[in-house]
Parts: C-alpha cells; sequence; structure tokens
C-alpha cells in the first residue's frame, strides 16, 4: 500500500507540472499571436519584477507611474503593475510628457505618453505611445498599447494615404502636392494641371539658367510625433523632392493629426493633413475669384531723364484700392523716372519705358526680377515673390514694354502689398 501511495504521487506531481506547462506555454503564445504583424500590444498584470527601476514619469493625482527596468517600461495603477518591452531605446534623451484624451470617444480618457526616439542633426525627435483600458475575455483589466513610432506611422500612411506631386502646366515654378485617401482618384484640370481637391504648392528648383527643373520622385524623412498643447496628436513628416538628373529638395514637410479607434487602429484624421514648404520654398496657396482687374500708376513727371538705361528699379504700391491715378516717379531713387506708367493685371505687370529708355538686356537673362506679395496672416506679413517669368517687347509707340507675368492669377483684393523690383530681386 505504502509503494503503490508512493507511486501515485509521483504521477500526481508529474502531471501536474506537465499541465502547468502547458498553461504557461499556451499563455505565451495567445499573447504573442495577439500582438504579431500588429502596431498594438496587449499586457496582463505581471507579480514578479527584479528589484532596481528607476521613474520615468508619472501623475500622482491619477495615480499613474511608468519606470524603466533594463530594457522594459512598467506601468503602476492601483498597485497592479503592467510590463512592455520594445519602447524607445533613447526615451531618456528628453523629459517624458504625460496626457490624456478621449480618442475612441468611448467616453474614457486614454493615456498619452510621449518619449525621445532618436536623435538627428542635433535634434531630438519623438514617438507617442497610447493606453487604452479595456478588459479581456476573463475579465481582467489590462492597458493595450499603441505606439506611434517612425515605422509605424510610415506604414500607417502608406496603407492609408495617397500623395501625388505635380506640377502646374502653365507655370512649372509652382509644384503641386495633393493628397486623398487610397482608393480615391485625384483628377486635375486638363488645362492647368491644378488638382480638382484640396493641395498644396511650392517653389520648384531651377537650374543654372533660370529654367525650373522636372520631379521625379519623393520620399520620406524622419518622422517626428509629439502631443500638442491640446493634447492631440500630431505628425510631422519631412518631404524630399528628387528631381531628373538627380538633385534633390528638402520642400517642406506633411503635417497631420492621428488618432486610435475603438479597435485599436492607427488612423489619420479626416481633413487634418495639410503640407508646409520651408521658407524658401514658400508660395501663396489660394483660389482665384475669376474677376478681372486693371490697375495703372502714370508718371506725372515728363521730363526726359539724362541716363536711359534701366537696371534697377525697386517700386511699392498698393493695387488694391487703384484704378487709375498719378505719382511722380522722380521722388523715387531708382531709375523709375525713367518709366511712363506701371499697368498690373490678375496675371502681370507691365512697366513701359520713356521714349529712347531701355530695359537692361542682362537684368532680365540674368533673371533679375520679382514681384513681391506681403501677405498678411494671423499675426505676422510673410512675403511671397509671386513673378513666373519676363519678357521685353516694344509697343504700337515704338517703347519699350517690360511684362513680368505671375506663376497664377490673383485677385485685387490680395494686392495690399506689392513691390516690383527690376535689376534685383
Amino acid at each position: 500500500m505504502k509503494k503503490f501511495l508512493r507511486v501515485f504521487i509521483v504521477v500526481l506531481l508529474t502531471g501536474c507540472a506537465v499541465f502547468g506547462s502547458y498553461l504557461f506555454a499556451d499563455k505565451a503564445v495567445k499573447q504573442n499571436n495577439g500582438s504579431a504583424g500588429e502596431m498594438t500590444q496587449t499586457q496582463q498584470p505581471v507579480s514578479e519584477r527584479e528589484d532596481e527601476r528607476t521613474l520615468l514619469v508619472e501623475d500622482k493625482n491619477k495615480d499613474y507611474h511608468f519606470y524603466t527596468q533594463g530594457e522594459k517600461v512598467i506601468f503602476v495603477h492601483k498597485e497592479k503593475e503592467y510590463e512592455y518591452s520594445g519602447w524607445s531605446e533613447n526615451m531618456r534623451l528628453d523629459t517624458p510628457k504625460l496626457a490624456y484624451d478621449d480618442m475612441d470617444k468611448d467616453g474614457e480618457e486614454e493615456i498619452l505618453i510621449q518619449l525621445a526616439a532618436a536623435v538627428h542633426d542635433d535634434t531630438v525627435y519623438h514617438d507617442v505611445y497610447v493606453l487604452n483600458r479595456t478588459v479581456d475575455r476573463l475579465g481582467n483589466e489590462i492597458y493595450r498599447v499603441t505606439a506611434f513610432t517612425n515605422d509605424t506611422v510610415i506604414k500607417m500612411f502608406d496603407e492609408r494615404i495617397k500623395l501625388e506631386i505635380t506640377q502646374d502646366l502653365n507655370c512649372p515654378k509652382n509644384s503641386i502636392v495633393a493628397f486623398s485617401r487610397i482608393w480615391e482618384t485625384i483628377s486635375y484640370d486638363r488645362k492647368t494641371g491644378i488638382p480638382d481637391s484640396y493641395y498644396n504648392i511650392f517653389k520648384t528648383l531651377q537650374d543654372e539658367n533660370g529654367e525650373y527643373k522636372k520631379i521625379k520622385t519623393w520620399h520620406k524623412g524622419y518622422i517626428e510625433t509629439i502631443i500638442d498643447n491640446e493634447n492631440h496628436i500630431f505628425v510631422t513628416m519631412p518631404m524630399t523632392v528628387v528631381y531628373e538628373g538627380g538633385d534633390t529638395q528638402d520642400a517642406g514637410f506633411l503635417k497631420y493629426k492621428v488618432y486610435v479607434s475603438d479597435v485599436f487602429e492607427n488612423l489619420v484624421t479626416e481633413r487634418s493633413m495639410s503640407f508646409v514648404a520651408n521658407k524658401e520654398y514658400g508660395l501663396y496657396g489660394y483660389h482665384f475669384d475669376d474677376k478681372n482687374w486693371t490697375s495703372v500708376i502714370k508718371n506725372s513727371n515728363k521730363n526726359t531723364p539724362y541716363e536711359n538705361d534701366i537696371d534697377f528699379i525697386q517700386f511699392n504700391s498698393n493695387y488694391a484700392d487703384i484704378n487709375v491715378e498719378t505719382s511722380n516717379f522722380a521722388l523715387s531713387n531708382s531709375d523709375l523716372n525713367m518709366i511712363s506708367s506701371i499697368k498690373m493685371c490678375q496675371s502681370y505687370v507691365e512697366l513701359t519705358a520713356k521714349k529712347g529708355c531701355s530695359f537692361s538686356k542682362e537684368a532680365l537673362d540674368s533673371n533679375q526680377f520679382s514681384v513681391i506679395l506681403g501677405a498678411k496672416g494671423s499675426s505676422s506679413i510673410s512675403n511671397y515673390d509671386i513673378s513666373y517669368k519676363a519678357s521685353v517687347k516694344k509697343n504700337k509707340e515704338g517703347n519699350e514694354v517690360l511684362r513680368i507675368t505671375f506663376d497664377k492669377k490673383y485677385s485685387k483684393t490680395h494686392m495690399t502689398n506689392i513691390t516690383v523690383n527690376f535689376g534685383v530681386r
């Protein structure tokens, strides 16, 4: 009997060990399968921890505490602990930011944590992690994590956003950035090449002769994801344009808002995407109101100038208030008194020279001209060069006329601060 009991106990212990090992392995497989191929991960509360931990960030009022322990992040709330791995290796390069937002509109705020991700060109870039509280099938409280990192944001963008870069058929200076949802078609006007839907623009690179280059493709730069002051998550994606011949241009950046859905998907917020050109490539973008207009300023000074070579002009005016008026061009320090009149309309500006005066061919050939539009924004004035190309012809009286065409049509109401330059840019 004793021998039988000893054998029975050995068999029983062996069976328990095998069953326990099966449960442990089965749980691990389920957890791994739940996060494989996804941008999110779910973690159960854990109890066993090593001793050394370092506080990362916390909110004592909400009893949220984040620690690092080796390569792991440990989240502690209500005496329960949740362990995560695979977060940024460089999270201590910058002070973390903790915020809250009801992203999936279920009436409960999600936890947002912004962490340093990498350093590029002496600038710290960030990732954002979203913790969404939920309950699993066994009734256990868990926090599912969705990560907005360089890799996951690129994946989300490529799967959901269509972006096309084209050029204005009438003015290749205007490069066009158009975007839509991945399954939609972006349509363009056949005559102008302008998209029928929303778009942004930037200035195309020029070659040594002043001709605008042809765009071949583009690629993304390193991505920055941050939590703004209103606790929204925004992505900034630098955009490098590649031209035929190999020249590249850091044209600007895409900026858009993202969120996590109620089924834990990384998504782009509708109508939040825009392209912002870097300052040196900025163009003034808006839709023309289809109202043609003309303004003329005549030179009241009829004297014949001592010189006749026009190689330096700087003239400023408010064309929005002008139909026809006169002004004494002799008061200008430039060669403006060699001009008899200045005419501007929605598409171009014309400067008519006095009899016997001519425009510098050297200045014209070297593209030394511009028309600067001072556009008032929300808090400041930005200057945009709206000129495209220039030419000189003679009118029926035999006087030279310099015409500088614009990169697009402009409404008269926008011409509140215009500077016309020739011989300088």
